[in-house]
């Protein structure tokens, strides 16, 4: 098992480390794409950001929570912000809050489809657990413990009106605490 997580931390590790040098690739005119991140923080930057709520359905073979943010648009490709949701799954009540950063990534002249990349980092508490597991017959749960997670989440994003955005698309889910494998499955939101 520990080669097995030494190798999933190696793969995530290049996935990283490629993402951060595709956005620092030439966007074209001497600008570079991650200078959009830094001049959302300037003065004149800062003026155009815009409010950002979002709700999301996430269902993975181990984890399925309906999740609610509140953010911030800070330009046409980036997104940040925060959020808490509600999680009944295998027998236990749960509750998952989160932080999160959304890129978009626009297909096309007229930005009406565009790839989105969302990184997320969360802490969930059991506040309840109820009955048993019916295959070993104890509760899969206990109350009163946390899981601190990250979750990758990229997809295709269809901008409905203005800047709303409907996106679904795979989501990788792994739980930092225990060290398992990961959970695939899909996620389903609107970003208003």
């Amino acid at each position: 098992m520990g080669r097995g997580m030494i190798r999933l931390a190696m793969v995530l590790a290049v996935i990283l480390m490629g993402a951060v040098s595709v956005r620092a690739q030439e966007a074209g005119s001497g600008d570079y794409i991650l200078d959009g991140f830094l001049e959302a923080f300037t003065k004149e930057g800062v003026k155009a950001w815009r409010p950002e709520v979002m709700v999301r359905q996430v269902a993975t073979m181990g984890y399925c929570p309906e999740l609610v943010s509140v953010g911030v648009r800070l330009n046409k490709k980036i997104a940040l912000g925060l959020g808490a949701g509600y999680n009944n799954f295998r027998n236990s009540y749960s509750i998952p809050f989160h932080l999160y950063k959304r890129t978009y990534f626009p297909i096309g002249t007229k930005d009406r489809f565009s790839f989105c990349s969302d990184v997320i980092l969360g802490y969930e508490y059991n506040y309840k657990v109820y009955g048993l597991d019916y295959e070993t017959g104890a509760t899969t749960a206990q109350r009163g413990t946390d899981t601190i997670w990250l979750s990758w989440q990229p997809g295709i994003a269809l901008r409905l009106f203005g800047k709303s955005n409907l996106f679904l698309g795979p989501a990788v889910y792994l739980s930092l605490k225990e060290l398992i494998l990961p959970s695939i499955g899909l996620h389903l939101g609107l970003a208003l």
